[in-house]
């Protein structure tokens, strides 16, 4: 089952539920918490001696604290600048236990000192306004020291939920505690949260199996169904066929990378409807697949009713007008499966109300400039998330808003974040490939949703895999469908 994203309120609630159910107290359960954040900071800066700690006067303040306690028992040169007054109780409480080590406390900014790493435990994630005083002083003197900064919990100033509009810690390392944030979701958080590392401090499960969340992160485990093995006796017939629509004239590299991730992905058959200037190349780079002659110079022919398991339209498609008339003309007839990419995005941004032509779980694969040219230009990446939700459930469709978490809006108004993947996939023709991954497991007979949702996850580590053998700077799209089988397995 995919990770739920909780809102910070329900994270709250959360830690409540495990108090109560595990018969705990609260200062309990951030020694618990404080136990593993040192275990992790210790695997991740095993050569750190002299560390500072920054906490401010909430929990996670004492965190810190705590944390600070603990690694100077084991031998670190731990130094503490903690805030002026505790409005923790728990905080208060860790703030005497230190009193009574050997630890160095100062009230003020150690601006004299050299330190290997600095904690930020200043702000969590009950934070509800911008910084002020004491918390934004450290804010702004965590982020001028020259050293690595282990986040605990969320970076100092990151709202859990949204996008700040002030500063915030720039961490090298955030530790975040049992679930991502929703806040790591969003792009212009990326500066802040450095690597985020997950610390499991053993949280309530009935509480998060009880709990609803729409936004949920997916994993590994959740496709074991979809990426089973194959009988001994399975044969061509089970394995659907595939309609790629695309590849006019000088783009028809488009559907030909989109027709060989197909194949890659399972699909026993692949047919590219393409111009007659593309025929012999498809037939070259994908001797696998059939061609068919779709129009001279631009695409004017569409699949007919009755012959495919699934269709895919738009790589390299072009935006010709003739080309949209017979594109407008085919939705009224499509009777299986689609998935819509590329040109085929751009016709329906400059002709809106054919969108209301799309059938039901339609899959749409934009990008975040697609996306704006198809339903406004949205301000941030949470305007798009929130829109992108609101489309796909109004219009009945789902939509793959491509980058990096991926997110999958679904018309049952669950949002899918998808962890693989990584910045050497930005290159031309990965969404292409993502275009044939998706169609080939429509084709093969999966529901839409888990098409959509599987397919960017096989995609993304596809492309993970590529990474580490060719590195992300000279990956193209070619080696990410290279490693389709490998991925798989």
């Amino acid at each position: 089952m995919a990770d739920k994203l909780f809102r910070v309120e329900q994270i709250h609630q959360w830690d409540a539920a495990t108090i109560s159910s595990a018969n705990l107290i609260s200062i309990e359960l951030m020694e618990r918490a404080a136990v593993a954040l040192s275990e992790r900071l210790h695997t991740r800066f095993p050569n750190a001696k002299s560390i500072l700690f920054v906490c401010g006067s909430g929990n996670n303040g004492g965190d810190g604290l705590a944390m600070a306690r603990l690694l100077a028992n084991e031998g670190k040169n731990c130094t503490v600048w903690v805030s002026g007054r505790a409005s923790s109780a728990d905080a208060e409480v860790n703030r005497e236990r230190l009193e009574r080590s050997d630890v160095s406390i100062t009230r003020s900014a150690p601006i004299d000192l050299e330190f290997d790493l600095i904690v930020d435990a200043v702000l969590g994630s009950g934070l509800k306004a911008a910084p002020k005083g004491e918390a934004k002083e450290m804010i702004a003197f965590i982020n001028q020291m020259n050293c690595d900064v282990f986040s605990v919990d969320l970076p100092s100033g990151l709202p859990a939920d949204g996008i700040p509009n002030w500063e915030c810690v720039h961490a090298s390392i955030t530790a975040t505690i049992q679930r991502m944030k929703r806040a790591f979701m969003l792009d212009e958080n990326a500066s802040f949260t450095g690597d985020v590392e997950v610390v499991d401090i053993g949280l309530d499960v009935s509480f998060e199996n009880e709990t609803s969340s729409d936004w949920l992160l997916t994993k590994k485990a959740d496709f074991a169904a979809v990426f089973k093995s194959r009988s001994k006796f399975s044969h061509k017939g089970f394995f659907g066929h595939l309609a790629i629509v695309g590849g006019s004239e000088g783009m028809v590299g488009a559907a030909m990378l989109s027709a060989l991730a197909a194949m890659r992905t399972g699909a026993a058959l692949t047919s590219v409807y393409t111009t007659d200037s593309g025929v012999d190349a498809v037939h070259a780079f994908v001797p696998e697949a059939i061609v068919r002659v779709a129009g001279q110079g631009a695409i004017k022919v569409f699949p007919s009713p009755g012959k495919y398991t699934a269709y895919a339209v738009g790589p390299g498609l072009g935006t010709r007008v003739d080309t949209a008339k017979h594109f407008a003309a085919w939705l009224n007839t499509v009777d299986k499966p689609l998935v819509v990419d590329a040109d085929a995005l751009n016709i329906l941004s400059q002709y809106k109300d054919w969108l209301d032509r799309l059938p039901e779980n339609t899959i749409l694969t934009p990008h975040p400039g697609e996306f704006d040219r198809l339903f406004g230009v949205q301000k941030t990446s949470l305007d798009r998330i929130t829109t992108a939700m609101a489309e796909a459930k109004k219009r009945k469709l789902i939509i793959v808003l491509k980058g990096a978490y991926t997110r999958i809006a679904c018309p049952d108004g669950s949002l899918y974040f998808n962890p693989t993947g990584n910045p050497g996939m930005s290159t031309a023709g990965s969404g292409d490939a993502l275009t044939g991954v998706i169609g080939s497991l429509l084709a093969q007979r999966h529901d839409p949703k888990t098409a959509a949702i599987a397919g960017v996850w096989l995609h993304g580590r596809s492309g993970d895999l590529a990474a580490e053998e060719k590195g992300e700077i000279g990956m193209i799209a070619r080696d990410l469908i290279h490693y389709l089988p490998q991925a798989f397995r």
